[in-house]
């Protein structure tokens, strides 16, 4: 029996078979293509939640090698612009890319093709698409299908800082487009409702959702006293030799991996910690403040490696398609649930197993018990902070009802997991918690925070030693940290009120018990040393005092050279 979709998926593509929501995506462009102007507006819009590493790029890849005319595609990301330019390139298609930056010679030169009708594709971004010239050439030439990728940009910034994303769906009108498909991978339904409203104005749209939940990745979170030392504890452990291996506190970290930061600052000042770990060669930094040639070596230098790691912020976080990343880390908790899982779904788009590791400090602890005690918390709070399975909330949040047993998270697998690696509930009570509560237990309001900076460190000095700090038995129990990592644990406890900061600016132990049911802890609750065992450590770690410290770790990351 004929198949003429699967034909073009095998001669074009070299595909021998197509998933399920592929197929009926391309039929539904196919048909409504077919159908004629009238009956296109009614059946060629479509809105389409797909999973990241479903093949969304094929559902528009693919009938624009039939359709006669331009597919236009807008994507939101310069990044994300450059990486589908090259993929279609190499796929045979003729592209040609409207962005801004580009010189007055390079945009006749792109208008000229699409006016001679040399363009398979036009990639633009929607503050570009609401140039006047622009929209005259376009309509001139014949859009017949327009593809919005990463459609929940919409509402999440549409809202907010790009306010172009809310009149695409006028401006699609105006160029008379037949044919529009809205493709994320994430959206609830606040975002869904958002994107029908701003993109599809003049009636409805189909809805194809196919099931969020990414199998294939593993979601973890650990919880860290410092976010400085959790990450260089986690890179000092990195090894490419095995992509099932999941990371847990004494396992191999899998490469390549991307660590995502809050800001752009942070970038650089992570960059600089993984480097210290890895070496300059295996670290780049990646933000949307970067120069277009900068972003585009950064971009092609962790595309080509097998064993980078990319701190970056949002700028790369959606649809740049590198298969073969293990390990997404959070440094911090995503607003939402659909930025999380864009974010995490960066991994593991080869279907090989892969991970999403978020790293939960004290501020990040203290803002959920804040939230949860005003009814404010959020599902991605909840996700990282609460008792149940990881994937569930994230589910809910996209309108999904958990169809079997998890397929990977440390709370479905603790219940099997020996102690030693059973996921904490709060970041006050990891190993490295308890050993500082047990030191100021064991000398209550004696020492100031700096002083317990240094004889955590076991470095105290000679009036210190005069008051006998190196007979505490928890005297340079963190020894592998650096007095920045240990000013944040000390930091992180005071705001979660297991230690008390008094008026003379020395730490004891709060006045009740920080967990229900439980004495305070005394001087010879804990053990001595929990200094992260069985962390490779490369050379001795940083001493950045907290005044050096941002000044430091720029001047490093500066010096990072950028290799194309």
């Amino acid at each position: 029996m004929e198949d003429p979709i699967l034909d073009i998926a095998r001669n074009r593509f070299g595909l021998d078979f197509l998933f399920p929501y592929q197929r009926l995506v391309i039929s539904n462009i196919l048909e409504a293509a077919a159908a004629g102007s009238e009956d296109a507006l009614a059946l060629g819009q479509q809105i389409v939640i797909l999973p990241t590493g479903a093949g969304k790029s094929l559902c528009f890849q693919l009938p624009a090698a039939t359709l006669p005319g331009i597919t236009l595609v807008i994507y939101p990301l310069l990044s994300l612009m450059n990486d589908q330019a090259r993929r279609m390139t190499s796929g045979g298609f003729s592209v040609v890319q409207l962005r801004g930056g580009q010189s007055g010679r390079e945009r006749e030169k792109a208008l000229t093709r699409i006016s001679r009708g040399d363009a398979d594709f036009v990639i633009t971004n929607p503050e570009t698409l609401q140039n006047e010239r622009i929209q005259q050439n376009l309509k001139r030439a014949r859009v017949v299908h327009a593809v919005i990728d990463e459609a929940h940009c919409v509402s999440e910034w549409g809202d907010s800082f790009r306010p172009v994303y809310l009149t695409l769906g006028e401006t699609l009108n105006r160029l008379e487009v037949p044919l529009v498909t809205a493709f994320t991978a994430t959206a609830g339904d606040k975002v869904l409702a958002r994107i029908r409203e701003c993109v599809f104005p003049r009636g409805e749209a189909r809805l194809i959702r196919g099931n969020p939940d990414r199998e294939n990745i593993s979601y973890r979170v650990q919880p860290c006293l410092s976010l400085a030392h959790g990450l260089r504890s986690i890179f000092s452990l990195a090894t490419p030799d095995d992509v099932r291996s999941l990371w847990k506190p004494g396992q191999n970290l899998a490469l390549p991996a991307i660590v995502f930061c809050r800001t752009r600052r942070e970038t650089r000042l992570y960059a600089a910690l993984v480097a210290s770990v890895l070496g300059e060669d295996q670290v780049i930094w990646y933000h949307a403040g970067l120069d277009t040639s900068e972003k585009e070596a950064r971009e092609h230098r962790f595309f080509e490696s097998s064993r980078a790691v990319l701190c970056a912020t949002c700028a790369y976080g959606m649809g740049v398609d590198k298969g073969n990343i293990r390990s997404v880390i959070h440094t911090y908790l995503p607003d939402s649930v659909e930025a999380f899982l864009q974010e995490s779904g960066r991994a593991g788009r080869d279907r090989e197993r892969a991970q999403s590791i978020l790293l939960a400090d004290p501020r990040a602890e203290a803002e959920y018990r804040r939230d949860r005690a005003t009814g404010a918390a959020s599902l991605v709070q909840h996700m990282a902070f609460g008792t149940t399975c990881r994937r569930e909330p994230l589910l809910e949040a996209m309108g999904t009802v958990s169809q079997g047993a998890c397929s990977g998270c440390d709370r479905c697998e603790e219940e099997e997991a020996p102690p030693a690696v059973a996921t904490h509930p709060s970041t006050a009570e990891t190993p490295a918690a308890r050993a500082v509560l047990g030191a100021v237990a064991s000398r209550p309001g004696q020492f100031t925070v700096s002083e317990w900076v240094r004889i955590l460190r076991g470095r105290a000095s000679w009036q210190e030693r005069c008051r006998g700090t190196p007979r505490i038995s928890r005297f340079g129990a963190l020894r592998h940290w650096s007095d920045h990592e240990v000013s944040q644990a000390l930091e992180g406890l005071t705001l979660l009120k297991a230690l008390r900061l008094q008026r003379d600016q020395r730490l004891a132990p709060p006045a009740t018990s920080l967990f229900p049911g439980r004495a305070p802890l005394s001087g010879e609750d804990l053990g001595t040393d929990h200094s992260s065992p069985g962390i490779r450590q490369k050379g001795s770690p940083p001493t950045i005092p907290e005044a050096e410290k941002s000044a430091s770790l720029i001047a490093a990351a500066a010096s990072m050279k950028v290799r194309g």
